[in-house]
């Protein structure tokens, strides 16, 4: 339950104000919006400094600066990739033994290319943190990116158990590795929790645009023409190419899921 999971962060530090600042931290990194991220960097480096040897706040911060990275949240992305860089080596440093640096690690492995040692890593921090939920809904997703959807829905399955509550990044990769393995009535599911769970940002186009393309691939149309004008209403300067450009930056293995959403999406009568 949740205790057993607070006491094994708690044991990461004594110090119990670095440990809220992490968990309130963790929450809004996971919301994955520009001003939230912001807030959870701040967190991180509050908690950091309370206790120099808290690998798990490390970790986080390294993940903050990937987001930033990504979605060029900021002024300065190749600065936030070296700072994700620096963040993941610290907290390997200061916790060989556990997870906290691996996962980020297995994730520069993606960026890249070489998606079979990422797995490999991935598989590691799960043997070390075998009850972690987050820990398996990344591997779950670098399963995603190195083509390997079967493997991704087993993972993420497992992450969903794992999670009394799984956020709605957890459902957006259920909702790829559904669709990428034929399931677009249970894809369309998860998608849907996507978009009820999270208030805006990437993840919640990306799974506007899944439902889109779910319906049509269940041959509902009238479906697909509502989950049109639910997108253009959340996010009215939507265009097709903003999408791809964004998608584009994740280090998948290939896009051709992607010029299938694009097609789809151009049938649909969206913007280019």
């Amino acid at each position: 339950g949740a205790g057993a999971g607070t006491s094994i962060i708690l044991r990461k530090t004594n110090n119990f104000d670095a440990f809220d600042a992490n968990m309130r931290a963790r929450l809004l990194y996971f919301k994955f919006r520009k001003e939230a991220n912001l807030e959870a960097e701040e967190l991180l480096l509050k908690a950091i400094e309370l206790d120099p040897n808290y690998a798990w706040a490390m970790g986080l911060l390294g993940w903050v600066y990937m987001s930033n990275y990504w979605y060029r949240w900021g002024p300065d992305p190749k600065k936030a990739y070296r700072l994700a860089q620096h963040w993941t080596q610290r907290a390997r440093e200061a916790d060989p033994n556990r997870g906290a640096g691996l996962l980020l690690t297995a994730r520069f492995q993606s960026e890249k290319g070489k998606h079979q040692e990422a797995i490999a890593m991935g598989k590691r921090a799960m043997e070390l943190t075998p009850s972690g939920a987050s820990v398996h809904g990344s591997v779950a997703w670098t399963y995603l990116m190195a083509d390997q959807p079967q493997d991704a829905l087993e993972t993420i399955t497992k992450a969903m158990r794992l999670a009394p509550y799984p956020s709605g990044w957890f459902h957006l990769v259920a909702g790829y590795a559904n669709a990428w393995t034929g399931r677009h009535e249970v894809a369309v599911g998860e998608y849907k929790k996507v978009v009820a769970k999270l208030r805006g940002g990437n993840f919640k186009t990306s799974a506007m645009v899944g439902l889109i393309v779910g319906y049509v691939n269940l041959g509902e149309e009238n479906q697909a023409k509502a989950a049109v004008e639910k997108l253009i209403k959340a996010n009215p300067g939507f265009t097709i190419s903003g999408y791809v450009r964004t998608e584009k930056v994740l280090p998948y293995k290939d896009f051709d899921w992607l010029e299938e959403d694009a097609e789809i999406l151009r049938k649909m009568g969206l913007p280019e």
